[in-house]
């Protein structure tokens, strides 16, 4: 985990952390790594807290007004992605079905 201390004009400050990889895996989240930037001025959506997180090897970059807001996006997100995922299992199994049904039903 990285936490930036001002690298631009609009970036400052330091950040006093909980421990982010248990927040996470209370979450069911595999947190593999983080940067985090804290902006002296909200970006132009609004954002005064950024990151780029490295969850099971996919990443998200989101922005927040506070850190829990932030947290709560991304699990969110990650939240869709396995719903997306599940629902492509769910596919596969059911098209593997049918062709397997269909081949008994053919005799072959």
């Amino acid at each position: 985990m990285s936490i930036s201390l001002g690298t631009s004009a609009h970036e400052t400050g330091n950040l006093s952390l909980t421990d982010l990889y248990a927040d996470f895996a209370r979450r069911g989240m595999t947190l593999h790594g983080c940067r985090i930037r804290i902006l002296s001025h909200p970006n132009k959506n609004g954002a005064t807290i950024t990151g780029v997180f490295n969850i099971s090897g996919t990443g998200y970059t989101m922005g927040a007004r506070s850190l829990p807001e932030l947290i709560d996006r991304v699990h969110a997100k990650w939240l869709e992605k396995q719903a997306y995922y599940r629902a492509c299992r769910h596919e596969k199994t059911q098209l593997r079905r049918a062709r397997k049904a269909a081949r008994t039903a053919t005799g072959r």
